[in-house]
């Protein structure tokens, strides 16, 4: 109730605030009722604090928890997502809402008077309790150890009461799923730098010949794509000759892993 004699209310998910006749005969609704706050209509550039700037909310639902007057007749307005309080002055029909005081939290949940004109207000979120200025300007008084103040109130002695619930250590987020992050290394090598890293075994040494040895054919290793064709009997020989008897004429390479065709013959010793 208004000091006029109205009666204010509020709705949601729009958040608007509807000045009613208390004394009304008929039925009253959003089309009849006068619009005092809507919080789509917010003018961006309309802030008691400089240091605010009052942007509209998002499409989501608007939250409207606690209205209260000044001296005044001015009607400040806590709302939530995100939390911040708005002022009206319902007596001017084109009084324009101003973003009052804003605040990190979740909500504003609640409001009340001091003695000294300053406006005590709850928050929902880390559960605090803010003494305002006439100027907007907020100052922490209490970090209550429950996360939401539903109501404050205060004695003529100056003492401020606040309730308090939910618990702070609890996330309202359900868990998220246990996920495995795998890896993977890849390596990328040339046909030059696989040519001069792979490393042939040391060739056994061949007994000296005679005349009842048989000279053995010389064998073909053919390499197409990834397969490999072994012509001959005798399988193929790849090998490097040891430092002592290096040549460096000697006919054994190593093949590149390439698309092409590629023949390996072992030289006469």
């Amino acid at each position: 109730m208004g000091p006029d004699g109205s009666l204010y209310a509020a709705t949601l998910p729009s958040g608007r605030v509807f000045k009613l006749k208390s004394d009304a005969a008929t039925k009253q609704d959003d089309s009849t009722a006068a619009l005092v706050f809507d919080p789509a209509k917010l003018d961006s550039t309309s802030s008691a604090d400089s240091k605010f700037t009052a942007t509209k909310p998002s499409a989501s639902a608007h939250y409207i928890w606690d209205l209260t007057f000044d001296q005044s007749g001015r009607l400040y307005i806590a709302a939530g997502g995100p939390a911040a309080i708005y002022r009206v002055d319902p007596s001017k029909p084109l009084s324009k809402p101003e973003l009052f005081f804003k605040s990190d939290e979740a909500h504003i949940r609640s409001l009340a008077w001091d003695a000294k004109g300053n406006l005590i207000a709850g928050s929902d979120g880390s559960g605090l309790v803010y003494r305002i200025s006439p100027e907007g300007k907020g100052y922490v008084l209490f970090d209550a150890p429950r996360r939401e103040i539903t109501a404050v109130a205060v004695s003529a002695k100056g003492t401020i009461y606040a309730a308090s619930v939910g618990d702070k250590s609890r996330n309202a987020l359900p868990p998220l799923p246990v996920q495995g992050i795998g890896t993977a290394t890849i390596t990328i090598v040339q046909p030059q730098s696989l040519e001069q890293s792979i490393q042939a075994p040391p060739c056994p040494k061949e007994p000296k010949s005679t005349p009842s040895t048989k000279a053995r054919p010389a064998q073909t290793l053919v390499q197409q794509g990834r397969h490999r064709l072994r012509l001959g009997r005798a399988p193929p020989m790849v090998c490097s000759p040891s430092p002592a008897t290096a040549d460096t004429s000697s006919a054994f390479k190593t093949m590149a892993a390439t698309p092409t065709l590629h023949t390996l013959k072992r030289s006469k010793a």
